[in-house]
């Protein structure tokens, strides 16, 4: 017959049984769930991944259009240099520095060339002092 004690311990066994049964049903049923959540977090990175390259093809655009555009301002400066009209400053070729004549000669027409309004006035002052040393007036 049946004691006690196997009665006890065949209920503790059918209980556990029922419990660990239902258990197992509601763990099944939670990793269905995150199973499905997974799902729509990879579809909501999916989606956040597509409007990140949406927005990043103008911000791309935006920031090579800005660098094209200082380019050109670049060459138009380069190109404004070279078209605004450079002063001229005629020269004469010294045939003889020996004769005293012709070297006074030179100095009045090299001054006759270069005016103060065309050069700015650390140039005029560095020329003038060197001409001043080149073309000393000799004592003969």
């Amino acid at each position: 017959m049946i004691d006690v004690t196997q009665l006890l311990l065949l209920a503790a066994i059918l209980s556990l049984t029922v419990t660990l049964a239902v258990v197992g049903y509601q763990v099944f049923h939670i990793l269905k769930e995150v199973r499905l959540t997974l799902r729509k977090v990879d579809r909501i990175l999916d989606d956040v991944g597509a409007v990140t390259t949406d927005v990043r093809r103008p911000i791309h655009v935006a920031s090579s259009l800005a660098s094209g555009l200082e380019f050109v301002t670049k060459i138009v400066d380069m190109v404004k240099k070279d078209v605004e009209p450079k002063p001229q400053i005629e020269t004469q070729r010294m045939t003889s520095v020996v004769e005293p004549m012709m070297v006074e000669e030179t100095t009045d027409s090299i001054d006759e060339f270069v005016s103060d309004d065309v050069m700015p006035p650390h140039i005029t002052r560095v020329q003038s002092q060197g001409r001043r040393f080149f073309f000393k007036k000799k004592n003969v």
